[in-house]
């Protein structure tokens, strides 16, 4: 297998890149759903957010987080086109259950399900396709192609989705044969071309990809954890909304819906800084670079929470006056907007110092971190939704996240720094 080798690009610099596309591209989603209660109405939007949130906890599950596994893949070195079949093999299970699911329980909505299945297939292949960025510390090219993803999504659904008269079915629609074909003909082939350059990418070699059992036994057998950890972080997300559901109907989803997925963008925002290092922290660690190894940890979680702060004292200016202006008076929801910019806040944090466990090949670890986040959000939502409706919601969001990362740290300081024989230095003296 021949490889190019990486180009030295500082931390800076990708998390700039990787910031920009992240920020653009976490709008442009939220736009949709913005664009369906304005143009639609509550019921329309309530549609969008269910289908989010049904069919993400079986893709994130079959996803098993490959992009993660390939981005700290520096031990194992497995072929990329390896990665590729497992993706694709994967995606065929986890599109056959949510059809069925849709079918079972949501038969009048098929259509909104069916469009969120092809979204998320395009979605998956770019996210393994960042992975091999990632591995080759390219993440500048995420960030390159999320921002031209936001641009052409926006661009076209502000046409699409007023004509439609904010029909839930055409936007998801129109979202996936985005996805797809920014997968198919940019992402995909932009990363084979870094990771697999003597080998050519075509349907024919695709179909050898995935015939290759033993070679995606290999990746599923390291990545299973990871799975198990989204198909967790997921159901924690998520659990509020089914709640919300339940209690109190589709319509009241759909409001609750974009006032969390516009809040919860500040979470991918954190997340860039995470993104950008865990291949860098996974490299230090496989060659015993203690020191450096712990430097740059430090410099990413006080980066994520400068990032946190920012965008939680930011969003809460600036966040419910927009939304009252751009959709409706109600929405000036000024408490709940700032308790759900915590819990976002909160969770980026969290997915940024777990990434010094995934960067040691510590997945179950990490996997144990989300099912403590997974129980407090469930046992917290069934008491407090019922009672408190969407306060409750994000209530139980902010003590699920807290929890998640008081454990988080407490095993990262009390066990990992013990565990690599080396006594992390303090936050304050952690400058390089």
């Amino acid at each position: 297998m021949t490889q190019e080798a990486p180009k030295k690009k500082s931390f800076v610099h990708q998390v700039h890149h990787l910031f920009r596309g992240q920020l653009l591209y976490a709008f442009a989603t939220w736009a949709v759903l913005a664009m369906l209660l304005k143009f639609g109405s509550d019921v329309e939007a309530g549609k969008y957010t269910l289908a989010l949130a049904m069919s993400a906890p079986i893709f994130l599950f079959f996803d098993l987080n490959l992009r993660v596994t390939r981005s700290t893949d520096h031990q194992f070195n497995e072929n990329y086109r390896n990665y590729v079949g497992l993706r694709i093999l994967c995606l065929t299970v986890a599109s056959l259950i949510t059809a069925i699911v849709a079918m079972t329980f949501f038969p009048e909505r098929i259509l909104v399900f069916l469009g969120m299945i092809a979204f998320r297939i395009g979605d998956s292949l770019s996210n393994l396709s960042f992975g091999g960025y990632q591995r080759m510390q390219e993440s500048d090219r995420i960030g390159k192609s999320l921002t031209w993803k936001g641009i052409v999504c926006l661009s076209l659904l502000a046409i699409v989705i007023p004509m439609s008269s904010g029909q839930a079915w055409v936007a998801t629609m129109f979202m996936a044969a985005i996805s797809l074909t920014w997968a198919i003909t940019i992402d995909l082939p932009g990363a084979w071309r870094l990771n697999e350059s003597d080998y050519p990418l075509t349907f024919t070699s695709a179909i050898e990809f995935v015939k290759d059992l033993s070679a995606s036994a290999r990746i599923a057998h390291r990545s299973l954890p990871l799975g198990f950890d989204a198909l967790m972080s997921s159901l924690a997300l998520n659990m509020p909304r089914y709640c919300i559901e339940y209690f109190f109907g589709t319509a009241a989803l759909g409001v609750f819906g974009v006032l969390s997925q516009l809040a919860f963008s500040i979470q991918l925002l954190i997340g860039a800084v995470g993104h950008a290092g865990v291949s860098v922290l996974s490299s230090l660690f496989q060659q015993d670079n203690n020191q450096p190894f712990w430097r740059l940890l430090h410099r990413m979680l006080l980066a994520s929470v400068g990032v946190g702060v920012v965008a939680i004292i930011g969003g809460s200016l600036v966040m419910p006056e927009l939304l009252g202006w751009l959709l409706r008076p109600q929405l000036n929801e000024t408490l709940l907007l700032f308790l759900l910019l915590v819990a976002s806040g909160l969770a980026g944090i969290q997915r940024t110092a777990g990434r010094a466990t995934q960067a040691c090949g510590s997945y179950f670890v990490y996997t144990m971190f989300d099912v403590v986040i997974f129980a407090t959000s469930a046992i917290s939502s069934l008491l407090l939704v019922k009672h408190y409706g969407v306060f409750g919601a994000a209530t139980s969001l902010i003590l699920a996240f807290a929890a998640g990362l008081l454990v988080t740290l407490i095993y990262i300081y009390g066990v990992l720094a013990k565990a690599h024989n080396h006594k992390a230095p303090e936050a304050g003296a952690s400058n390089p």
